[in-house]
C-alpha cells in the first residue's frame, strides 16, 4: 500500500510537468456555490425523509435483518431521489427558452431537454449492471475457493488487467467497423456470457480454506472464468465508453461526460452493496447466474439508444 501511494504521488508530480492547456473562456455562473449548497441541503433533507419511510416499510417485510433493511432503504432512497431530480430538471429545462452557457447548468439543461434522455439515463445505469453486480464477489469467491493471495494478484490482477486492455483494443477495432449501436449489443452479449464462466466455477469448485491443495482441473476452471471475464469486460467497456462519448454535446463535452460516468459509478456502488447480500443468502453459483440475467434489462432500451445515435449522426452530417 505504501508503494502504491508512492506511485500516486510520482504520477501526480509528472502530471504537474505536463504542458498547460489553452485557456478557454467560460461563462460565469453567478451564485453557483450557494445554489449548489442549497440543492445538496434540499436533497439531503428529502433523502432523510424518504429513507426513514422506506426503512419503516422494509422493516415490516424483513423484520429479522436490520442491516439488510438499512441497505435496501438506502438504495431505494438514492434511486427515488435521483429519478425525482431528473424529472424536475427535465421539466425545468423544457420551460427555459434559452440554454445557459454555464458549464454545469448548461450541460444539465441541454442534456435533459433531449426527447429520449430518460430511457438513455436508465440505459447508462443498467448496461453494465451484470458486470457491476458480479465484480465485487469475484475475489471473495477466489478466497473462499482456497486460492492464495499470490494467485489472486497474478491472475485476477496482473493478467486480468492485461486482458482487459487487450479486450479494449479488440473492442475498439470491432466498434470502429460495425458501429457503436451494433457494438453495444453484440459485445454486451459476450460480456454477459462470461458471467456463466463463474457460474461453472462456483458450481464445480468446492469452497476450501486458503492453503488447501486445489486440483489442477478446478484451478484451470477458475483461471478460465477469470480471463474470460477480464477480456469480455474490456470489450463491453469500450462499446459503452464510445457510446457515452458519442452522445455528449461537444459544447459541454466534459461536463456531460462527467455526469453520465457518475451515473454509471452510482450503479457500481449500489450493485457492490447488494452483491454481498446476494452471495451470502443465495450462494456463489446462484448469485453469479442472477448477474447473467441482470445484463439484459438494458437491451429493452436499445430502441431509444439507436434513435439517439441516429439523430446525432444526422446532425453531424448536416
Amino acid at each position: 500500500y505504501l508503494f502504491c501511494a508512492g506511485l500516486v504521488l510520482l504520477f501526480g508530480f509528472l502530471c504537474l510537468m505536463a504542458p498547460n492547456e489553452a485557456r478557454v473562456a467560460v461563462a460565469r455562473q453567478p451564485y453557483f456555490l450557494g445554489q449548489l449548497l442549497l440543492a445538496v441541503l434540499a436533497l439531503a433533507i428529502v433523502g432523510l425523509g424518504v429513507d426513514f419511510g422506506l426503512l419503516h416499510l422494509f422493516e415490516q417485510w424483513v423484520p429479522q435483518n436490520r442491516s439488510l433493511t438499512n441497505g435496501m432503504a438506502i438504495v431505494g432512497t438514492v434511486l427515488l431521489v435521483a429519478l425525482a431530480a431528473v424529472l424536475i430538471l427535465k421539466r425545468r429545462g423544457r420551460r427555459e427558452n434559452k440554454i445557459s452557457t454555464a458549464p454545469l447548468f448548461g450541460a444539465m439543461t441541454e442534456m435533459l431537454r433531449r426527447p429520449a434522455i430518460v430511457p438513455i439515463i436508465f440505459f447508462v445505469l443498467t448496461y453494465k449492471l451484470g458486470d457491476a453486480a458480479m465484480g465485487p464477489m469475484v475475489k471473495p469467491f477466489w478466497v473462499d475457493a482456497g486460492l492464495s493471495a499470490q494467485e489472486i494478484g497474478l491472475v485476477s490482477g496482473m493478467i486480468g488487467v492485461g486482458l482487459a486492455i487487450g479486450g479494449g483494443i479488440v473492442g475498439g477495432w470491432i466498434v470502429d467497423r460495425i458501429g457503436i449501436f451494433h457494438g453495444l449489443w453484440m459485445l454486451g452479449i459476450f460480456q454477459a456470457v462470461s458471467n456463466l464462466g463463474y457460474v461453472w466455477a462456483a458450481s464445480a469448485v468446492p469452497l476450501s480454506p486458503v492453503g488447501t491443495d486445489i486440483p489442477t482441473m478446478h484451478r484451470a476452471i477458475i483461471y478460465f472464468a477469470s480471463v474470460s471475464e477480464s477480456f469480455t469486460g474490456g470489450l463491453g467497456s469500450v462499446a459503452f465508453l464510445a457510446f457515452l462519448m458519442a452522445i455528449v454535446n461537444k459544447k459541454f463535452a466534459a461536463a456531460e461526460y462527467a455526469i453520465l460516468s457518475s451515473l454509471f459509478a452510482l450503479t457500481r456502488h449500489i450493485a457492490g452493496f447488494a452483491s454481498g447480500f446476494g452471495a451470502h443468502y443465495m450462494g456463489y453459483a446462484p448469485y453469479f447466474l442472477v448477474t447473467f440475467f441482470l445484463s439484459f434489462p438494458a437491451y429493452l432500451l436499445l430502441p431509444w439508444v439507436g434513435k439517439m445515435l441516429t439523430d446525432i449522426d444526422k446532425r453531424s452530417v448536416s
